[in-house]
């Protein structure tokens, strides 16, 4: 009955939600400040990652598929002479939008229409995972490029090359996807893309074509129709047509455990969680500590036995043993106690080590700043750490320090890194301080 409020509070919260897409379906807070949320999200939008907010503190999450396990290769062939510069802007805007939402095991590669003996422009020697940085240069490499225009046998001539690099490129446990952006239309495409997956059995090919209204009806698995000058709609376009096909075949709807760590201080929070364009507002209360007796008695009971600690040990002189035996017993009640009336509220703690001088730090944020100005959460007063050195976020229950781009850089364990899972025991250098992290 005492925890009836809070799930009362828990549903007059929620019944006013008006996202139709994202569901909580639990909160679990009985590990308070842990908290864990079940909730369900769809499978059939642009991103796949989730932001979470607290007292303006925001830490994000990954949502990934266990039948995401292979690595995915996307070859994007960009037909530039049959576009506008606008519409060229539009489809490298597109591509960068979608690379902020790709998966970690996705690397891609970019490659030009061209009318020359190659008719292919490969801008890449490799697939890259760096997606953002990698259109950038392509786009400014496409603004210097003279083409002209060619006619669709160039295409077919291009996406054959494709095919070839990739196959010197192919490894094991990796799926491999070439997608054609080309503002004209070819029922001839459809040919050679059968003769290629007669060849090859693994290639997956896509193209995104223009909008006519004779191709209305032609979305399927080979072909993505769409109006280059709407920008949302070709970006979701290019979403689905790089998307792993091993996602396409799940559920309208995923379910993910959600966990992370709130601020103790207080008994109830609030926390804002965004999914692409959608909001939820979550209230969290903290639970009740459930005691089997009223705290005094406990109280009653350790004075009772001090007091006939006292008395046996003066009148009836109890063996050694005997009196270790009574002090293990109140040890163990003190114990006892302090488990039923703990609120199992302490954070983790970091440890710095300057020269002789020792600091413990728990860390009760979502994201904590280290670094020499006064304004970081963790001030390091010495010259080999820079102002804003690093970060520690604590992500769904685990603890990841990141670099801030600073000049003495992060050291784990003696090894220079940009953003590292930190555990217990772990040496954590920055500049002459010596960091260390403690449950």
């Amino acid at each position: 009955m005492k925890f009836l409020p809070s799930i009362l509070l828990t549903l007059i919260i929620h019944i006013g939600l008006r996202a139709q897409d994202v569901e909580l379906l639990h909160i679990d807070n009985h590990l308070y400040p842990k908290i864990r949320l079940l909730m369900r999200f769809p499978d059939n939008v642009i991103t796949d990652s989730i932001i979470l907010k607290e007292n303006n503190k925001k830490i994000r999450f990954k949502l990934s598929s266990e039948k995401n396990k292979h690595k995915l290769f996307v070859f994007y062939i960009v037909d530039l002479p049959s576009f506008t510069e606008d519409l060229q802007k539009n489809i490298f805007t597109a591509l960068k939008i979608n690379s902020k939402s790709i998966n970690d095991g996705v690397y891609l590669n970019i490659g030009f229409v061209g009318q020359n003996k190659n008719c292919l422009i490969i801008l890449n020697f490799n697939f890259t995972k760096f997606s953002t940085d990698f259109i950038d240069f392509a786009q400014r490499k496409a603004e210097y490029l003279s083409l002209q225009k060619e006619d669709d046998g160039y295409i077919r001539c291009a996406i054959i090359q494709a095919k070839e690099f990739i196959s010197l490129k192919k490894a094991q446990d990796a799926d491999y996807k070439i997608v054609v952006l080309t503002n004209k239309y070819d029922p001839g495409f459809i040919n050679i893309v059968q003769e290629i997956k007669k060849q090859t059995g693994w290639l997956d090919f896509k193209f995104i074509v223009p909008l006519y209204d004779t191709l209305v009806n032609k979305n399927n698995e080979l072909y993505f129709v769409h109006d280059f000058s709407n920008q949302k709609e070709l970006s979701k376009a290019i979403f689905l047509a790089s998307e792993n096909k091993d996602l396409t075949n799940l559920s309208s709807f995923r379910n993910y455990l959600i966990e992370f760590t709130v601020n103790s201080k207080f008994n109830y929070t609030n926390v804002e969680l965004r999914y692409f364009d959608e909001y939820l507002n979550i209230g969290i209360e903290k639970p009740e500590v459930e005691r089997f007796l009223p705290e005094y008695y406990y109280w009653i009971i350790i004075a009772v036995l001090i007091v006939v600690i006292f008395f046996s040990r003066k009148k009836l002189y109890l063996s050694q043993k005997e009196i270790v035996r009574l002090k293990e017993t109140v040890s163990l009640l003190f114990d006892k106690k302090l488990k039923i009336l703990g609120k199992q509220t302490e954070n983790p703690v970091i440890e710095v080590k300057l020269e002789n001088d020792f600091k413990n730090y728990h860390l009760k944020k979502l994201t904590t700043t280290i670094g020499r100005d006064k304004s970081c959460d963790i001030v390091i007063k010495d010259m080999t750490v820079s102002s804003h050195h690093a970060t520690i976020t604590n992500e769904g229950g685990q603890f990841f320090i990141t670099d801030n781009e600073s000049t003495n850089g992060v050291f784990v364990n003696d090894l220079r890194i940009d953003k590292k899972n930190v555990k217990p025991g772990d040496i954590i250098r920055l500049g002459k301080a010596i960091l260390t992290l403690h449950y």
